[in-house]
């Protein structure tokens, strides 16, 4: 149990404390009157009035600097009819009066309570009208052994942390018994959990589920999705880092002052204070800039912002066992459900042989079981191999085999170029028997080294259970995986690049089980030793092989942007990449109007080593209207394609104008991309800016190596991976061309990202295009763009290709296909072909496209994060050119 000992160091655990009779403790509701600013020193009465930076009723709590000359802060006492000691705090999900509060924290006889709030002038809560009853009912079992983590998620579903169990549990509307528990223990979360938050729409990572452990302090990140009985599923827990000995966790409200943007609140209970932490890109914490918000709080547990006001609660567990309100935050944005995150709708194939004929219906009958399958297909390959068309029908195939394959040479040269092309293998017992069996695979899947493990002729029988390695900070292939049980198996040894995260017991101890092997093109296969083409096994092997989908083919990519921006079609459409949010988000700016259309000297074609020359030209003949006004603002733009070598490059053109230098920062990101689950990424990209006439402004190959390194820490911004690239630097107005390649010619995944730093400046960026070689599936274009400001944005996109070989472009996308979504990942609009649907408006912007074939939106959206996506209207490939113009509004 969780206890707090006196003296200069106290132990990180708390301690239950005994019940007493509610009549005793909560004679009647507290109710506090608004408070002032004004105030007499040292004035700690509950009816009293207190400085900026005390807090009345609430002795030795402080506000700090710099915050103690912006907020007051009062304790609104004990809640009537709470069980003590008091857990985390929530508000209901439709209903802003009222409050939900843990009691009986940490124990069996915890329960989940609601109470309605009273509010003073401009809606501040000033008491609570009680006496507290369960939620929802009075027959309510819900939050036995609750701790900080109360909070509502996708569809209204309410999860609860339970301390010391390591469990989540969860509980549908309409229920008084919890409708699902987890342990979290099999997804590598350090015992126990103590708070969980849901990151609130407006932050990087909106809709990602946040634990954090008590007391070691760790925080993850957590996928999760539906798993067809109105509950969620944990698919993964995945450590960001460490936020000591954190408990609630609340997110500020957007233009709070002296708070940077996107900020949490963290409740250190055993240090006894409220911290404040920058959001990295994915909506965690950056504790290296966390700072002290409240000092002097004893037992502070819970955290939550109040919706009306924006005011901050925190319940403290213990002795105390009260709730302090902190004013003078922003007023939030008005509150949006949490959406429910998409199935992956995975299509899984079996290709099996087996000599009685009989298909391994038992481990299809496992992997269809999870939620995020949608088919598994069963081929056999006795006779003929499956195609490369037929294997890329699926997002991942399993091999097993206890039979000779019809060919096995053609069967491993196509699963060799189905993973070339993006797909996951994951090959079990016996296609590794040899070399030179009847039994194993053979081709380029044996001369290319794509194996997880070597060639091996040692079989052995069991039963077995397998053994997880490192189960504290497990594998993403073993996340949730407790059981693995298995009657035969093929022993392989693993060759160089191969990683085991499974062990199967056998005479040579420490066999591999379960690996993985980074193999050509920067791709990964899994291999499982055990053999599961009949019914011999059991335990959670669909699990492993979904998790490889999880994995290696993700659905549900951390956006680090104010707001998701997942596919709106999982299995077709590629998720955007993430990007990061600065941490000193531009504030709404006038956008002065062009007084001519922003046009940059075409694109030269590029060389074996391109020098960055600029954008190909918007082929605008006209002025797009403009009229300078205070509206919105481009803040971020970014691309992600593969990056290949020669003249297929990732070449990112903008136009600033204005009457003085901006200041921005750009990024060449490649190696953090697999923290986002892209298995291939750029693993050493460079980075140049180039101005319109091709002379070199800067480069940069490993952003620790700029004599201002410091500064672009400082921007927040600064990439995780020391083989990235950023160049942070004040230019001119003009036209200019930034160029991302792999060093030496490596080739993968990459992207490319420009920052406006100084919104409130005299120039701004008005145009933004990115020109790559776009190929299908996940390697289409994918180009993300933040508006900030109050009003809506005019934008024309346009989708470039069959007019750049007027500009000298070789291999051009015949036939684009332009896709615009929103945040969630809704798609907004497409267009094919620009003159079906919006003709003359386009052409009165003057920047309609000059073939028909191009693609075209003229569209006004508000402040938000969008993401646009270019690919072959037909499937087909080649350079093709996203453009984004910002015109002002009439």
């Amino acid at each position: 149990m969780k206890q707090t000992l006196l003296g200069p160091l106290p132990i990180s655990m708390k301690r239950k404390y005994s019940r007493v009779t509610a009549a005793l403790l909560f004679a009647s509701a507290a109710i506090i009157c608004s408070l002032p600013v004004w105030a007499t020193p040292g004035d700690n009465q509950a009816n009293g009035n207190a400085t900026l930076g005390q807090c009345i009723g609430a002795p030795g709590v402080l506000i700090v600097d710099p915050f103690a000359d912006h907020y007051s802060c009062v304790s609104l006492g004990s809640v009537p009819g709470v069980q003590t000691p008091y857990g985390g705090l929530t508000f209901k999900y439709n209903d802003t009066n009222t409050l939900l509060i843990g009691g009986g924290a940490n124990d069996s006889t915890g329960r989940i309570y609601q109470i309605g709030v009273i509010r003073g002038p401009g809606g501040h809560i000033t008491g609570f009208s009680g006496p507290a009853k369960l939620y929802p009912t009075s027959s309510s079992r819900i939050g036995q052994y609750n701790d900080a983590g109360v909070a509502f998620g996708p569809e209204n579903v309410l999860f609860v942390t339970r301390f010391p169990a390591n469990q989540l549990e969860q509980t549908k509307l309409g229920s008084v018994t919890p409708s699902k528990l987890t342990n979290l223990s099999p997804f590598g979360v350090t015992s126990s959990v103590g708070s969980l938050a849901f990151v609130p729409q407006g932050f990087p990572g909106a809709g990602r589920m946040k634990l954090g452990s008590f007391p070691g302090g760790d925080w993850y990140d957590v996928d999760f999705s539906p798993d067809s009985n109105g509950t969620f599923s944990i698919n993964s827990a995945s450590l960001r880092t460490n936020i000591g000995d954190a408990e609630g966790i609340a997110f500020v409200p957007p233009g709070s002052p002296e708070f940077p943007p996107n900020s949490a609140l963290i409740a250190k209970y055993v240090t006894e204070r409220i911290v404040t932490a920058p959001l990295d890109a994915n909506g965690d914490p950056i504790i290296a800039q966390s700072q002290d918000f409240i000092t002097g709080l004893p037992g502070a547990v819970g955290a939550a912002v109040d919706p009306v006001t924006g005011d901050s609660l925190f319940s403290t567990f213990g002795t105390d066992n009260k709730i302090i309100l902190v004013r003078g935050f922003a007023v939030p944005p008005a509150p949006a459900p949490i959406p429910t995150p998409p199935r992956c709708n995975f299509r899984v194939g079996i290709i099996y042989v087996d000599p009685s004929g009989v298909p391994p219906f038992a481990l299809r009958d496992e992997i269809t079981a999870d939620p995020d399958v949608a088919s598994v297909g069963l081929f056999s390959a006795v006779a003929l191999p499956p195609t490369l068309e037929q294997l890329q029908q699926y997002d991942i195939v399993v091999v097993v085999n206890a039979g000779q394959f019809g060919n096995p040479t053609t069967l491993g040269d196509n699963l060799a170029d189905y993973v070339d092309r993006g797909g996951v293998v994951v090959e079990g017992a016996y296609g590794y028997d040899g070399p030179g069996s009847v039994l194993g695979l053979s081709g380029r899947w044996l001369t290319g080294n794509y194996s997880p493990y070597n060639y091996s002729k040692i079989e052995r029988t069991g039963p077995f259970d397998g053994s997880i390695d490192d189960p504290a900070h497990r594998h993403p292939l073993m996340a949730g995986v407790t059981t693995l049980q298995f009657n035969s198996m093929l022993a392989g040894s693993l060759p160089a690049g191969a990683t085991k995260v499974a062990t199967a017991p056998s005479t040579a101890a420490g066999e591999a089980l379960v690996a993985y092997r980074a193999v050509s093109l920067g791709h990964t296969t899994v291999g499982i030793t055990a053999y599961l083409g009949n019914d011999n096994h059991s335990g959670d092997w669909g699990r492993v092989i979904v998790n490889a989908a999880r994995w290696l083919h993700p659905c549900r990519i951390p956006t680090p942007t104010p707001t998701p921006t997942p596919t709106a079609t999982p299995t077709a459409t590629p998720i955007a990449t993430p990007t990061a949010t600065p941490t000193a988000t531009p504030t709404a700016t006038a956008t002065p109007a062009s007084t001519a259309t922003p046009t940059a000297t075409p694109t030269a074609t590029a060389t074996a080593t391109p020098t960055a020359t600029a954008t190909p030209a918007a082929t605008a003949t006209a002025t797009p209207t403009a009229t300078p006004r205070t509206d919105s603002h481009l803040a971020n733009i970014s691309t992600r394609m593969r990056v290949e070598a020669g003249d297929n490059v990732l070449i990112a053109g903008f136009i600033i104008e204005g009457t003085a230098n901006k200041r921005i920062l750009l990024r060449g990101i490649g190696p953090s991309l697999v923290t986002f689950g892209i298995a291939d990424p750029l693993s050493d990209p460079t980075l140049e800016l180039n101005a319109s006439g091709g002379g070199l402004i800067a480069s940069n190959d490993n952003w620790p190596q700029n004599p201002n390194a410091a500064e672009v820490m400082t921007s927040g911004l600064a990439p995780l991976n020391p083989n990235e690239s950023a160049l942070l630097l004040s230019v001119p107005p003009g036209s200019y061309t930034a160029v991302l390649r792999g060093k030496g010619g490596l080739t993968g995944i990459g992207l490319v990202e420009v920052y406006d730093l100084d919104a409130d400046g005299a120039a701004k960026v008005v145009n933004i295009s990115t020109r790559g070689f776009v190929l299908t599936d996940e390697n289409v274009m994918i180009g993300g763009l933040i508006i900030t400001g109050d009003l809506r944005s005019q934008l024309v996109l346009r989708g470039i290709g069959p007019s750049l070989s007027n500009f000298g472009v070789p291999d051009v996308l015949a036939d684009p296909l332009l896709e615009l979504h929103d945040g969630n990942g809704a798609l907004i609009q497409a267009n094919n072909d620009w003159r079906d649907t919006q003709e003359v408006a386009l052409q009165n912007t003057g920047l309609a496209p000059t073939n028909s074939l191009e693609s075209a939106i003229l569209i006004s959206v508000p402040p938000g994060n969008y993401t646009a996506v270019l690919k072959g209207a037909d499937g087909g490939t080649g350079n093709g050119l996203i453009e984004v113009y910002k015109l002002a509004l009439k």
